[in-house]
């Protein structure tokens, strides 16, 4: 048997929450920081295991990463990325050279225009929601177009954001969807996935390789690491808790 060497492979990596965190997440495990918030100050960190896996992977023909970080904010994460990257929960897609690919945008923007209501539209409901007194309602833009909103709550109260979530789930158009965790609401288009961006690459620019590895965290990551053949999880996040509710996983 001869073994193919990991140039073979393409590896999607999600950012946040399963490449690097913030520092109150990570209560003295952080080591390196390699990203910023607007302003230049210090916020994504990694640790002695992602530092260790991220070395691992770089070795592979392509690494990418999937981010629902805008094309901006990805600009800011200082990592050694090179080849493709996918931004935007799906909706930008930037070459090697860091230009976005307007068939691709393109396309989003006509998918947008067919939407019953638009990014500003479902910020407008959102705020106007009793339960989002003092809740932060944030539409995510890149390349001039309104894609999704972000809602958080500055004093991280998870009790608060989730009577929030459990109000407007009910209010949003049938073409919207809600991702939520113990720390924000993400309102998106249905259409808007990081993994059909994955799909029209493989369709239109790259060719499949024999093994395509995912690292995700979160339920709304499923959808592309459900086209990988290895998935990777950090112990920290939403999709392995899901597992261990499940009986599905273990600590040992």
């Amino acid at each position: 048997m001869s073994l193919m060497s990991a140039g073979d492979t393409h590896v999607f990596v999600d950012l946040d929450d399963s490449l690097f965190w913030s520092k109150r997440r990570l209560d003295g495990r952080e080591t390196i920081g390699v990203t910023t918030k607007m302003d230049g100050t210090p916020y994504g960190y990694m640790t002695a295991a992602s530092e260790t896996f991220l070395s691992l992977i770089l070795g592979a023909q392509r690494v990418i990463p999937i981010t629902a970080r805008v094309s901006t904010s990805l600009a800011r994460v200082k990592l050694p990325f090179s080849d493709y990257r996918i931004c935007c929960h799906g909706a930008v897609i930037l070459t090697d050279a860091g230009q976005v690919d307007d068939d691709w945008l393109d396309d989003r923007s006509s998918r947008l225009r067919d939407l019953t209501a638009h990014a500003t539209d479902i910020a407008d409901l959102c705020r106007a929601l009793p339960a989002a007194k003092g809740l932060r309602v944030v539409v995510r833009a890149d390349h001039g177009l309104e894609f999704y909103c972000t809602v958080r709550d500055p004093g991280r109260n998870v009790s608060k954001l989730a009577a929030f979530v459990d109000e407007v789930r009910t209010r949003i158009p049938d073409d919207w969807v809600l991702n939520a965790t113990d720390s924000d609401a993400v309102l998106r288009p249905n259409f808007l996935t990081k993994g059909s961006a994955i799909n029209w690459l493989y369709s239109r620019r790259l060719k499949r390789p024999d093994c395509i590895v995912g690292l995700g965290d979160r339920d709304d990551d499923k959808d592309f690491l459900g086209l990988c053949d290895y998935v990777v999880l950090p112990k920290s996040s939403m999709l392995w808790a899901a597992l261990e509710g499940q009986g599905l996983a273990s600590n040992g």
